[in-house]
């Protein structure tokens, strides 16, 4: 996810994606939680970083499945990104970003979460099965191929 706004609306664009990344989460019925990370782990680009890490059972710890950063004007400098207030004063746009959701970090954590005990099955959340179709594919069939000379 990628915003682009003006400084007075960053902070509250950050906010937003956090927000969407938490519900995201909270729909999932993974546990979560949000950690501020410190300034001395921001990257170059990030004024502020908010990671969600997701409880991992079968590892048990947390891993980061999710961040979002706003990026102030430093994105908008490098790539020249400038808007003009009401009164014609040019200025840097602000930008945000998400990763929404990472993919395989989240996938363990819901494997691990809704893992059932017959025979490793995961019983998936609601909110994922009730989107799933259940097909029957067709059996693999391997071509068995002879070997070079």
């Amino acid at each position: 996810m990628f915003t682009v706004c003006t400084p007075e609306q960053s902070q509250s664009e950050l906010d937003y994606l956090v927000m969407i990344q938490k519900g995201t989460f909270e729909s999932l019925g993974i546990h979560c939680r949000l950690i501020e990370m410190p300034t001395e782990e921001l990257g170059a680009s990030a004024a502020r970083k908010m990671d969600i890490e997701a409880w991992m059972p079968g590892r048990a710890l947390y891993g980061e499945v999710s961040s979002a950063s706003n990026c102030t004007d430093y994105q908008s400098r490098r790539l020249g990104l400038r808007y003009k207030t009401k009164t014609g004063e040019s200025r840097f746009v602000h930008t945000c970003n998400g990763t929404a959701i990472a993919s395989t970090r989240a996938l363990i954590s819901l494997l691990e979460t809704f893992q059932t005990e017959r025979k490793g099955l995961a019983e998936l959340p609601d909110v994922i099965s009730k989107r799933m179709k259940t097909l029957k594919s067709a059996p693999l069939r391997f071509q068995i191929s002879k070997p070079l000379s």
